[in-house]
């Protein structure tokens, strides 16, 4: 392939041209681990148990969500957790979620983890695998080729890295087992308003009036901060000593419907963006309340998921969206007969794109403050309402896409819109937005028609045309030979759990805010009888596995960029809701029906393998790294220091590295901050061969300055075979007084 073709094929991701080129695709069955019966527990109680493991990956993997744009990661800032929760009601009925800082998940990654808790009764139909879906987080592990290839900028599968969250869901939901004490619940709900706005205002119109929900936004928001969902769903949960007389908070399970994609399409740190805050914020709190109180407890763990965010974004400071990567000549010929050398592309200057993120950053730390600090509020509110008796109750559905078995009107050939490869405006356009492509029609090669990429009224046929409807395909004889080939999802799994009075519907879609809607009134309307004493039903988006989106009909015939991700057709959100409106009816919280919830197969195909996650084994051992600082640097209230390290695959999974202290006359030495700060970024710079690697952390602290004069030092966190390490701050770079 020659350079400029590969320059276009890789800009556009590879999910065209580079998928119908790659060799076959190697399949892999899944397992089918089917949970045993359950077990009325001598206590007869409801029991609860929470875990959090850190999953954050070493640098040098692609970023999923922003597609070629996605940047490989350098390092991190919000460390990346999997949150678990595991609820058994009286008797015995279990389930457990999962919820980690990543932009999808797998259904891979769902079944693996459930082969290891088969003897603990939680099989793949009472396991629930979510991701906040963070658009800077590890890409290179989904179940697809097509989403291996164009999810990230970087390519290809790496097992590898199933490995490595494989190995952090299960330490988060074993911890969540072992820890299974008496608890008590409550739900609860708040509307926040003015953080979130509609990103297609043009496809929400579509949708009849009778189809949208019934909120009451204040008078004073306008047009798209209107058209959003602003429910907060909160699952407050206090966990209680033997005799259930004393209980402290634990946690909490909420749903809220924002797209978190308020750092910007050039950043190159993982990141748990906005969801990243405002599940610290409640976790904070509840540690420092069981803290002044003297109560031992456990970290405490907030498990966020979206709803129906599939069109919904935060409030993101416009001067944090960068200017799109160009493609420019890299040179000129060497000769007038000489070959044109292939384009490259061109990032915008460092300067630039800093001045993006930094407004990101600041926009992200505020509303998560903000937000979060009435999530705090809606927890304690909640203290009234606990109570020991909640049932549990799951209905679980394998529903295939495509093939014989399919349902009915899902088209079966998957296909992506012209709208697509745009990106979604505003929030993460991509450097395709605009280009033109030739649609010729096969086998006839006139007329012919150059189709801009990108949303807009070109982005829809004038008339419907097979079952794709409305919706022109990119390149649709090269997506029929992927999707021929096994290189697109080809089955979901559905759930439907009941916890007290509220009920969850589970799917792989990122539904759009009217399509959650329908979600939930098919859900109702399942219920029958059972929905007197149900007070909420929500949407969970992105568990189990990932489909991209789901608009509803009437939003797909303008073919934004929702519609042009809608991977089966118009009638994906209608056949979802009959399927989850049959959950529903099966919800009966005294069936165990292997019949209804039988785990069946799944055959996947990730695509090409290649090593991209950095080897444990690369570099010198530990015990040759002379760890040293090898500068200091202070800019106003900037702290940078370089220092000299291990190679980035020996460094993680670590926990903590870095942390700033403080000494107090009193108190001593006292922690300011570690690498899991908004303001704190940690990055792998360069190799340095024999003697190491080269890392840098930088600071920039918010809110009040230290006293002048005030003792600082860094610390470097001891690990297998490397002593702790501690450097005093320079007089000149501790944050002092104006």
């Amino acid at each position: 392939m020659n350079p400029i073709t590969r320059n276009l094929v890789r800009a556009l991701g590879g999910a065209t041209l580079a998928l119908a080129l790659s060799c076959k695709p190697q399949s892999i069955r899944l397992p089918t681990p089917q949970s045993l019966p359950s077990v009325v527990p001598p206590e007869h109680v409801l029991r609860a148990g929470f875990g959090r493991a850190d999953i954050t990956p070493p640098p040098g993997i692609g970023m999923a969500g922003y597609g070629p744009d996605g940047r490989r990661a350098m390092g991190h800032r919000q460390r990346l957790y999997a949150r678990a929760l595991v609820l058994e009601d009286a008797r015995g009925e279990r389930i457990a979620f999962v919820v980690a800082d990543l932009g999808m998940v797998s259904s891979q990654l769902q079944r693996r983890v459930a082969q290891h808790f088969l003897p603990d009764r939680l099989g793949a139909d009472r396991i629930i695998a979510i991701a906040t879906h963070t658009h800077t987080g590890p890409a290179n592990f989904l179940d697809d080729d097509m989403y291996n290839r164009y999810a990230a900028s970087v390519e290809s599968y790496d097992p590898r890295i199933v490995d490595y969250l494989d190995s952090g869901f299960t330490r988060a939901l074993r911890t969540a087992l072992d820890s299974l004490a008496p608890a008590r619940v409550a739900w609860g709900t708040m509307a926040v308003w003015g953080d979130a706005r509609n990103r297609s205002p043009r496809a929400f119109e579509q949708d009849p009036i009778d189809s949208l929900p019934q909120f009451n936004p204040p008078d004073s928001l306008r047009g798209a901060y209107r058209a959003v969902d602003p429910t907060w769903l909160m699952l407050r949960v206090d966990r209680c000593d033997a005799s259930g007389a004393h209980c402290r908070p634990a946690g909490a399970l909420s749903s809220y419907s924002l797209h978190p994609t308020v750092n910007p399409t050039v950043e190159e740190l993982y990141d748990a963006d906005i969801f990243g805050p405002l599940e610290r914020r409640l976790e904070r709190f509840i540690d420092s309340s069981n803290a002044a109180a003297g109560a031992p407890a456990s970290p405490a763990s907030h498990l966020l998921v979206n709803a129906n965010h599939g069109d919904i974004t935060a409030n993101w400071p416009e001067e944090s969206r960068c200017p799109l990567t160009r493609l420019v000549p890299s040179g000129r010929a060497p000769g007038p007969m000489a070959p044109l050398p292939a384009p490259e592309w061109r990032d915008p200057r460092p300067s630039r794109m800093e001045a993006c993120r930094d407004p990101a950053r600041r926009y992200l730390n505020a509303a998560g403050i903000r937000m979060g600090d009435r999530a705090v509020a809606l927890f304690m509110s909640l203290a009234d309402s606990l109570v020991a008796n909640a049932t549990v109750a799951r209905a679980f559905r394998t529903l295939p896409l495509t093939g014989p078995t399919a349902e009915y009107p899902l088209c079966q050939h998957s296909q992506i819109g012209v709208s697509e490869p745009g990106g979604s405006g505003p929030d993460g356009l991509s450097r395709l937005n605009g280009w033109r492509f030739l649609s010729l029609p096969v086998p006839v090669l006139l007329p012919f028609h150059l189709w801009p990429l990108g949303e807009g009224p070109h982005a829809a046929r004038g008339r419907k045309a097979g079952c794709q409807a409305e919706k022109p395909p990119l390149f649709p004889p090269l997506q029929w030979s992927v999707s021929s080939a096994g290189g697109a999802p080809s089955a979901i799994q559905l759930s439907v759990v009941r916890i007290g009075g509220t009920v969850l519907g589970t799917t792989p879609f990122e539904a759009t805010m009217v399509a959650g809607e329908q979600l939930r009134r098919a859900m109702r309307a399942g219920l029958g009888a059972l929905g007197d004493s149900v007070s909420h039903i929500s949407v969970v988006s992105i568990a189990n596995g990932y489909v991209s989106y789901m608009p509803t009909t009437a939003e797909y015939t303008v073919q934004e960029y929702e519609g042009g991700s809608d991977l089966y057709g118009p009638h994906t959100v209608g056949v979802v809701a009959d399927a989850l409106r049959e959950l529903a009816s099966h919800l009966n919280p005294a069936s165990d029906d292997p019949a209804l919830n039988r785990v069946e197969p799944i055959t996947i195909n990730p695509g090409r393998r290649s090593r991209i996650m950095p080897l444990a084994n690369e570099g010198p051992a530990p015990a040759q790294v002379a760890r040293r600082v090898l500068s200091w640097a202070c800019t106003g209230r900037e702290l940078t220091v370089d220092w000299l390290d291990v190679y980035p695959g020996r460094m993680f999974p670590s926990g903590a590295i870095v942390r700033i202290e403080r000494r107090d006359p009193v108190s001593g030495w006292q922690l300011v901050t570690w690498d899991d700060d908004p303001f704190f970024e940690l990055r792998a710079v360069s190799g340095r061969g024999r003697h190491g690697y080269r890392w840098r952390l930088r600071w920039r602290p918010v809110g009040p300055p230290s006293p002048t004069g005030q003792e600082m030092r860094v610390v470097l966190v001891q690990r297998v075979e490397m002593a702790e390490a501690i450097w005093p701050m320079p007089a000149s770079c501790r944050p002092s007084s104006p």
